[in-house]
């Protein structure tokens, strides 16, 4: 999640388990998975760009066909995510075969100490693993079914004020629960 989110946002995106880029990269799987031609020649180029993208931020595909544009702080927050590789890789195989679905899911992490830290968790698990090389070949999942990415923030994050991610309004610090 990128720094400086207001604080409905927030709580929104944990209630629903999803933040905005995660709603996004939604949004444009979703796109490519329509019935008209200009949806198959999306998803081409969307294919094609992925495979190539190396985890730079001028690399990343343009997404705004799929009427999604991602602002330079969330450009700049996945070139930071230490498995975006691997999530580029579960995006590809989602995309180049039908038989898979893909969805993307945002939650906070106990488990993750270093304020700086992110992690994205890829179900099933055979999508993750070493970054592929470009393109990468296709993922060995078998058969068909879903693809389930996460991406966890320590929950630290939104409990300290000085760090990126801390909530406060006036001297008001929030601390959120998860949801149950």
């Amino acid at each position: 999640m990128p720094s400086a989110t207001p604080i409905v946002q927030l709580i929104r995106d944990l209630r629903e388990r999803k933040s905005e880029i995660a709603r996004k990269f939604k949004t444009v799987y979703d796109y490519c998975k329509g019935t008209e031609p200009e949806n198959a020649a999306f998803k081409t180029y969307l294919e094609n760009g992925l495979r190539g993208w190396q985890g730079d931020k001028a690399g990343l595909p343009d997404l705004s066909q799929a009427g999604v544009t991602l602002s330079d702080a969330e450009k700049e927050h996945i070139c930071k995510w230490p498995d975006r590789l691997q999530v580029r890789n579960a995006m590809v195989r989602a995309l180049e075969d039908d038989a898979w679905n893909i969805d993307f899911f945002w939650d906070l992490s106990d488990e993750l100490t270093d304020a700086a830290a992110s992690h994205s968790l890829i179900d099933p698990t055979a999508a993750r693993g070493d970054p592929l090389p470009t393109p990468p070949p296709a993922l060995d999942l078998g058969g068909s079914g879903d693809i389930t990415v996460t991406f966890f923030t320590p929950r630290r994050n939104v409990s300290e004020p000085t760090s990126v991610f801390g909530l406060t309004f006036g001297g008001v610090k929030l601390e959120v629960e998860p949801p149950p």
